[in-house]
């Protein structure tokens, strides 16, 4: 495989897309809800008041709101989520969205697969330093994966705009090719 100096990965749009839906269908959910009054109040069994389902209107609006933010960050986002190249790679989009990391620092690669879910695990030297560098919301999310798969750096294949067994198969090859050399091997 013949392998450019580096090698950006753009992210997946599937997600935002998605996100961007689901914030359509519970802004109608909001209003519809929103929209009842006591007569259809009266001839239902779910609800004891008005109060109660302008409160779940509430909620689903403000869910919509949520989703409609993050899908169209997400859409207008056009960085990409995974680089690679000499010195190492730039990982945007793992829960722990660790940056820039050295070849030096990951010790190896591994898939993993949950309920036909494929992950890509980059094993590295201090997970612990990737961790406490990230927000505490990440680092939970980092120290979750961390237990699940044995590193905070784990790229799920729906994330990005690559087949996974390619994706695989480039990280492999710059690893192999980057990676740490032996002591005493030339560059």
């Amino acid at each position: 495989m013949t392998l450019p100096d580096a090698h950006a990965i753009p992210r997946s749009r599937a997600r935002p897309a998605l996100l961007l839906l689901a914030a359509a269908l519970l802004l109608v959910a909001s209003v519809w809800l929103a929209t009842r009054d006591a007569a259809w109040l009266a001839a239902q069994t779910r609800f004891e008041s008005l109060g109660a389902l302008r409160g779940l209107a509430g909620v689903a609006l403000l869910a919509a709101v949520a989703c409609a933010v993050k899908g169209a960050r997400g859409w207008a986002d056009r960085s990409p989520g995974l680089v690679l190249d000499a010195e190492g790679l730039v990982d945007m989009v793992s829960s722990v969205r660790a940056g820039r990391i050295r070849w030096a620092e990951v010790t190896g690669l591994a898939v993993l697969k949950v309920r036909n879910q494929f992950t890509l695990v980059l094993k590295v030297a201090d997970p612990q330093k990737l961790i406490a560098a990230a927000s505490p919301v990440r680092r939970a999310l980092a120290e979750a994966d961390a237990r699940l798969c044995g590193s905070p750096v784990a790229i799920s294949a729906a994330t990005l705009a690559i087949g996974f067994d390619d994706l695989v198969q480039l990280c492999h090859a710059y690893h192999a090719r980057y990676g740490t050399k032996p002591a005493g091997a030339g560059s």
